[in-house]
């Protein structure tokens, strides 16, 4: 299996350890991105914003990983990239 197709199905998104609420990546304007920004996340997430007033540190119960319409994969030990042969 390739990068490509594992990541295929696969949007960027944080979770809420504590209640397991998940919010896809957005950009500035709203839009759904294919990075892990932080705008458009509830504010009660943020633990930092910039001089800008955009976010740039979350609180550490937020944690990263990719949404799939069965589960939220965070990142970390528990994804494991297939490897070229």
């Amino acid at each position: 299996m390739s990068v490509e197709a594992f990541f295929e199905g696969l949007s960027p998104a944080f979770r809420d350890t504590r209640t397991g609420e998940t919010h896809l990546a957005r950009d500035a304007g709203g839009r759904l991105s294919r990075a892990h920004e932080l705008h458009h996340l509830p504010a009660h997430w943020v633990e930092e914003h910039g001089v800008n007033g955009s976010p740039v540190s979350l609180r550490l119960f937020v944690v990263a990983g990719y949404h799939r319409p069965d589960r939220f994969l965070p990142l970390g030990r528990e994804i494991e990239l297939p490897l070229d042969g």
